[in-house]
């Protein structure tokens, strides 16, 4: 069964990221995080591939922007799929 994920384009209130020092958090703005979530994460359009789920009720897919992001990242970074795991 085929499900877009809904928290794609907002933040959760329960994120680690609101109990991260002030350092980290402007480690991570300075850093490519910020460019991979606006310019390829939300990029990536879930409908395309809504065809390979089955349309029976069933356990939804793993968001598909989070597939398509990590082997991005495991292409980029040369990784194998167990260090993707790692990562």
């Amino acid at each position: 069964m085929f499900k877009e994920n809904p928290n794609s384009g907002q933040m959760n209130i329960m994120n680690p990221y609101n109990s991260y020092p002030q350092y980290i958090k402007d480690a991570l703005h300075k850093s490519w995080a910020p460019y991979f979530r606006q310019y390829l994460f939300h990029k990536i359009d879930e409908q395309r591939f809504s065809v390979l789920y089955s349309n029976k009720a069933s356990r939804p897919n793993t968001p598909v922007n989070i597939l398509v992001g990590l082997f991005f990242l495991k292409e980029l970074c040369g990784w194998t799929d167990e260090e993707m795991i790692g990562a």
